[in-house]
């Protein structure tokens, strides 16, 4: 936490900090080291589980977001940018936070020395916790609101067009896998953004209001293309 502190106090720019997170049953590996947004509008998380913590991402850095596990808001930015929208419950609600930060005109950074030990994919999370609900309705829908609420009209076509063609492939799938309450969730959540895009749209408006910061600036900081691999 002190760690965290100190990064807000030294930039007077920044509004919000995002430590690293290590996987509680094998510290020495992560568990997340902070995210961006890809072209597609797919999020990147740039050093998930499995990968070994040997100093590559140590240094202070802009993100997009990372994870609500470790993470300090100024209570000005805070303000500021709305709050946590309650409608996303859980699964990209700290990202949705974090971008509307930065459209009001802060920082989000990267603090590798504030350091957590995080229970997700361990055997210590409640196995009742992700449950095909909140994975997948929750998933699709989150994240398709997010763009559009927060990206700019002539940088959302191509993002809401993949996303929704890939919902929609991955639903199928998990149809045709015999998946078929995670195929029902995510067909529910794509619905739920269709029918209740009025709401939506009165949500974008107000975050749009409130933009002092372009997508094209502020892609610089958020947007990377991961590699192939």
């Amino acid at each position: 936490l002190w760690e965290m502190a100190k990064v807000l106090d030294e930039n007077p720019k920044c509004g919000m900090v995002f430590g690293k997170t290590l996987n509680f049953e094998r510290p020495t590996y992560f568990d997340e080291a902070g995210s961006y947004l890809t072209p597609t509008g797919f999020l990147w998380a740039r050093c998930e589980g499995g990968i070994e913590d040997t100093g590559q991402f140590d240094k202070i850095e802009p993100i997009l977001s990372g994870k609500s596990a470790s993470c300090m808001i100024r209570k000005e930015a805070f303000i500021e940018a709305g709050f946590f929208d309650e409608s996303y419950e859980i699964l990209g609600e700290e990202t949705d936070l974090a971008w509307r930060v930065w459209l009001s005109g802060w920082q989000v950074l990267f603090v590798p020395n504030s350091l957590a030990l995080h229970k997700f994919n361990t055997r210590f999370k409640p196995k009742d916790f992700y449950v095909p609900r909140r994975v997948y309705f929750n998933g699709c829908r989150n994240y398709l609101s997010m763009l559009v609420t927060n990206l700019e009209y002539r940088n959302l076509i191509v993002p809401l067009i993949c996303q929704c063609v890939v919902w929609i492939v991955a639903s199928m799938g998990m149809f045709v896998t015999g998946k078929f309450e995670a195929g029902y969730f995510i067909l529910k959540g794509f619905l739920s953004v269709a029918s209740n895009w009025r709401m939506l749209l009165h949500k974008r408006e107000k975050v749009q209001s409130t933009r002092k910061i372009s997508d094209k600036d502020l892609f610089t900081f958020i947007q990377r293309s991961p590699p192939i691999s």
